[in-house]
Parts: C-alpha cells; sequence; structure tokens
C-alpha cells in the first residue's frame, strides 16, 4: 500500500473513530439534556411568578444546551449541564425566599387592612348621619368615597380570593392596591393615617 494511500485510510480511521465516540456520548447527553429539563418544568410554573428574571435566564442556558445538542455537541451539553443544575437548585432557593417574604407582607395585610376598612367604614357612617358635613367636604364628595369604599372592599375581596386560590404574588398585588387607596381615602376623609399604610 502506497504511502498516500495509507495517509487517507488513516484519516477514515480517525474520522470513523471520533464519530463512535460522539455516539457513545449522545446517550449521556440526552439523559443530561432530559434531567435538565424535568428539574425545570418542576419549578417552572413557580418560578414564573417569583423568580421571573433568574427564569429567564436559565431558560436560556437550556436553550443553548439544546443547540449544542442538535449540533452533536454532546460533551459540551454533559459538561454545561452541571452548570444549569446547579442554576435550577439556585432558582429554588430563591422561589423560596421571595415566598417568605411575599407571606411576610401578606400577613402585615391581613393583620391590619381590616381593621383599617372597618375605620373608614365607621368614619363614613358618622358623616353619613352628621347634620352638617366638616368644612371642606360636600354631599358629592361623601358620595365619592362612599364608591372608594366600596371599591376598596372589592380589592380586599380579590386579594383574599387570590390568596385563597394559591396565587400569593395576586394576593399581595391586590392588597397593595387596597393600602394604596385606604390611604388615600383616610386623608380626604380627614382621618389620621397609619404609617403601616405608607409602607
Amino acid at each position: 500500500m502506497s504511502k498516500q494511500k495509507l495517509v487517507v485510510v488513516g484519516a477514515v480511521l480517525v474520522a470513523v473513530l471520533a464519530l463512535a465516540g460522539c455516539a457513545n456520548l449522545k446517550t449521556p447527553a440526552q439523559e443530561a439534556l432530559g434531567a435538565v429539563e424535568s428539574a425545570f418544568a418542576a419549578v417552572r410554573d413557580e418560578a414564573s411568578r417569583y423568580a421571573p428574571d433568574q427564569m429567564a435566564t436559565i431558560s436560556q442556558a437550556i436553550d443553548g444546551l439544546r443547540n449544542a445538542f442538535t449540533k452533536g455537541e454532546f460533551q459540551k451539553v454533559i459538561d454545561d449541564a452541571k452548570g444549569v443544575t446547579s442554576q435550577i437548585d439556585g432558582l429554588k432557593g430563591v422561589i423560596e425566599s421571595n415566598k417568605a417574604m411575599l407571606q411576610g407582607q401578606w400577613n402585615d395585610m391581613v393583620a391590619g387592612l381590616p381593621g383599617v376598612v372597618e375605620a373608614i367604614q365607621g368614619r363614613m357612617d358618622i358623616l353619613s348621619q352628621a347634620k352638617k358635613l366638616p368644612d371642606g367636604m360636600t354631599k358629592d364628595d361623601l358620595a365619592a368615597a362612599v364608591t372608594s369604599l366600596d371599591g376598596l372592599k372589592q380589592a380586599w375581596t380579590r386579594a383574599t380570593q387570590s390568596f385563597d386560590g394559591g396565587d400569593l404574588m395576586g394576593a399581595v398585588t391586590s392588597g397593595g392596591e387596597v393600602k394604596k387607596a385606604a390611604a388615600e381615602l383616610m386623608t380626604k376623609l380627614g382621618m389620621e393615617v397609619p404609617a403601616a399604610l405608607a409602607n
């Protein structure tokens, strides 16, 4: 066999061995990618609510793993999957931390807002029965305040319904709207606004 033919045969052998190596790595790469996708799927719903920025970053990283697998870069998939798995573990911690923070905010709202609404209702009852309204307040102002209080109560109902339905983020968001509306209404009614409503 000539030297030139030996070179060609050698190149073919190297290519065959490389393909064999890739074939051997395909299954573990596929398993690694599948494990990452499953782990991410398990936290995706909560991540979308409580850690959307971190979720987007990890989603991009998984897209990168898929692209690498499509290109046949199986070793890269195996190596990079470890890092993405660590990111997912970290994401779980962020979710739990943010949920705990929101739960604390919700607990504060539950402890304070019903009393605030009750105090506003009491003030409204007094004003509606008064023979003379305070200086600077008209009957139209009082009617508008009644409408505002109704809207405030409805917002608090939405907040509690969101919480009962497992939507902690929605509950806190609606509760925040109640706090803002309550502070504004108390100011209009000449009531002292609790410091908790300003936070």
